[in-house]
């Protein structure tokens, strides 16, 4: 009986220290679901956390912006007020002078009045003889007014002032864009004047000088029809097939056409 009962204990004292070893056991898995669960709640407080500093960010940035709006919408509020004050006063400073230029209009015409009727009887003032208007030196003009006067000398069919405008203006200014038609007016002039060789130097100077001037053509035209006046048909003829050879399909082809025929036609 007492080999049994020493048996005995030892079981005992195992079976209590293996339940003590599976309580444990229980109790740390259970801790470590609680870590887990601890662990996923503190995640989940950061993501809120930074998502909340964020949010406070973006109130900052639009805080700042409606500040700086208000600083604008005050600075223009400023701004205006100033402007509306100087208009202010420009206004009543013109509102001074219009009043000031009442009273001196009002007072001259109360001394009129005021004044003796014999003093309307006196003669009046002589007056001063007119200036004789005197024309600006040509070289004190502009180019383009230099040529305007000169044209419009020609139109009047006062030849001989555009003659003296225009060859003032050639030789004053020969870069302009306006000189190769200076030239070419100048020959128009001697031609309307009837200096038909004169007429002929000046046309055959747009051809020679200004070569790729707009010019060119109308001048070989008009000396063909200078030879012509001269007589000298076959000078004109060739004039006449110039214009035709480098300007076949211009207006002043068909017109050196028709002048050729008007020769031919005389020469039957």
């Amino acid at each position: 009986m007492a080999r049994r009962r020493g048996l005995g204990i030892p079981v005992i004292v195992v079976g209590v220290l293996f339940l003590m070893g599976c309580a444990t056991t229980e109790e740390m898995n259970q801790m470590g679901r609680q870590i887990s669960t601890l662990q996923g709640n503190i995640v989940q407080t950061e993501g809120r956390i930074k998502d909340l500093q964020a949010r406070v960010a973006d109130l900052d940035r639009r805080l700042q912006f409606l500040e700086n709006q208000v600083n604008a919408q005050a600075t223009m509020s400023q701004e205006l007020s100033t402007q509306i004050e100087q208009l202010r006063i420009q206004v009543a400073k013109q509102d001074e002078m219009l009043t000031n230029l009442k009273q001196e209009f009002t007072a001259e015409v109360l001394q009129q009045q005021a004044a003796p009727a014999e003093s309307m009887l006196l003669p009046p003032a002589p007056t001063p003889p007119p200036e004789q208007e005197t024309s600006p030196p040509l070289a004190s003009l502009p180019p383009d007014t230099l040529y305007q006067k000169a044209y419009q000398a020609f139109t009047a069919k006062d030849y001989t002032k555009a003659l003296e405008l225009f060859t003032f203006f050639v030789q004053h200014y020969p870069e302009s864009d306006l000189a190769d038609n200076s030239q070419y007016w100048i020959g128009e002039a001697y031609y309307a004047l009837k200096e038909y060789h004169k007429a002929l130097e000046a046309f055959q100077k747009v051809v020679d000088n200004y070569p790729l001037g707009n010019k060119v053509a109308d001048a070989i035209l008009k000396s063909g029809i200078t030879y012509a006046m001269l007589q000298e048909y076959d000078a004109a003829l060739r004039e006449f097939q110039k214009v035709i050879d480098r300007y076949p399909k211009s207006p002043v082809a068909q017109i050196a056409r028709e002048q050729i025929t008007k020769i031919q036609a005389k020469r039957e």
